[in-house]
């Protein structure tokens, strides 16, 4: 059934921009399944969901994401009842029998969309660069300019009281502004500033986590081959239906487009 699909994919010329051996294990990773482990996941009518999902993470790993977090919160303040129906289309897919998993239908993410659109553009609305994307924060350009501990930052430019090698004119592209937190050499808790204070050197900046870095992305999901939201018909409970038939080719090119957004914002590119 694999290589019947790999045929059929090959055969309408799309581009790959992987190799095939990777297209091969791409595919077997879509296959093999693991226990669902989302607790608001397990009550969906299946109890696997394939290894590798369209986060591209662990299902654990996913919950730390900023825009997971940004739909759990859509989910809490009452705009929609179905972002969880979502998050659990995104990280706990149903296996199919073709191959692997068929991602959510745009309808789905429309919805939320629709019904969430104030929340959504106040969350957008957040300044570029006003908190982080992820714990290391190398993107963050705000102004926050004192430690956790409360004491002030030592200009960039400055070498009084601590002498150091980040230069702003040295490191133009990290925004070595004024005395702002900054974290040019990657640091793993995030921004960071030499102090003020001449008996501490430097020390962590306390700044937040972006809520959404990025919209649902809609655009990118298919209307067919996908599973959209169905009515039980005993319960009368929300639940994810196959529409039309998975396509190989619609699920490695929402892959591709979709799974590099999804690892920038969580710093594992």
């Amino acid at each position: 059934m694999i290589f019947a699909a790999l045929v059929a994919f090959t055969s309408e010329h799309y581009v790959l921009a992987q190799p095939f051996k990777e297209l091969l294990k791409l595919v077997e990773q879509f296959n093999a399944t693991e226990p669902i482990e989302l607790e608001f996941c397990k009550d969906l009518g299946y109890s696997k969901t394939p290894k590798f999902n369209f986060m591209g993470i662990s299902q654990k790993e996913a919950l730390t994401v900023p825009s997971i977090k940004g739909l759990m919160m859509l989910q809490q303040i009452g705009c929609t009842s179905i972002a969880k129906l979502y998050i659990c289309a995104l990280v706990t897919p149903k296996p199919q029998d073709t191959f692997g998993a068929a991602p959510p239908c745009k309808s789905i993410c429309s919805s939320i969309e629709n019904s969430c659109s104030r929340m959504l553009n106040m969350l957008m609305s957040i300044p570029q660069g006003s908190c982080k994307s992820d714990v290391i924060g190398a993107d963050y350009r705000g102004k926050i300019s004192q430690t956790r501990s409360g004491v002030q930052c030592q200009k960039w430019s400055s070498q009084r009281p601590h002498s150091h090698r980040f230069l702003p004119q040295e490191y133009a592209q990290e925004d070595l502004s004024e005395n702002y937190c900054r974290n040019p050499d990657r640091e793993s808790d995030g921004p960071w500033c030499y102090t003020a204070d001449r008996d501490r050197r430097w020390e962590y900046c306390d700044v937040p986590l972006c809520q959404l870095k990025f919209g649902l992305m809609c655009d990118r999901l298919p209307n067919d081959g996908c599973m959209e939201m169905k009515a039980n018909d005993d319960s009368g409970e929300l639940e994810l239906k196959l529409k039309g038939e998975p396509k190989l080719a619609d699920l490695l090119k929402f892959s591709s487009e979709t799974l590099p957004l999804l690892r920038k914002e969580i710093g594992n590119p």
